[in-house]
C-alpha cells in the first residue's frame, strides 16, 4: 500500500492511499494556517478508515515541489519522518531520492524564493 502525500499550497492538504498505484482512498481539505496540527491526524483518519496502519505502508510518495515555502517544508518533514521512523521507502515528485545508512530522504524543490509575511498584530 503507498501513502501519497501533498500540500500543494498553503491551504490545502492531499492524503491518499494507492495501491498498485491506483488511488483507493483520499482526503483533501483546506486548512488555512493549521496544516501542521491537521496532517498526521489527517493520515491517522484515512489509515484507520481503511482499516490500516503505517506497518502496512509499503512505500511513501510525497509531492515535494509547490508554491508554498511553509506548506513544502511540512510535507516532506513529515514524510521523510514516517519514513525514517518506520523504514518505510520514499520517492518524491521531482529529484532523486538520497540514499543514507540508515534509509533514505527526499528533499524539497522551491520553485521560487520564500516570501515570509508578516501578520499586522505580529510584533518583531
Amino acid at each position: 500500500m503507498i501513502l501519497y502525500l501533498s500540500a500543494p499550497d498553503e491551504e490545502q492538504i492531499i492524503i491518499q492511499l494507492k495501491n498498485n498505484n491506483k488511488i483507493i482512498d483520499k482526503i483533501e481539505f483546506k486548512a488555512l494556517r493549521e496544516q501542521a496540527e491537521q496532517f498526521l491526524p489527517a493520515v491517522d483518519k484515512i489509515l484507520k478508515k481503511n482499516k490500516l496502519g503505517l506497518d502496512d505502508i509499503t512505500e511513501i510518495q510525497v509531492n515535494n515541489t509547490g508554491i508554498s515555502f511553509s506548506a513544502l517544508r511540512l510535507v516532506v518533514s513529515i514524510a521523510n519522518a514516517l519514513s525514517y521512523a518506520k523504514n518505510i521507502p520514499i520517492k518524491g515528485t521531482k529529484g532523486k531520492t538520497l540514499k543514507f545508512s540508515n534509509g533514505e530522504l527526499i528533499k524539497p524543490f522551491y520553485d521560487k524564493e520564500p516570501n515570509i509575511t508578516v501578520a499586522k498584530n505580529d510584533i518583531l
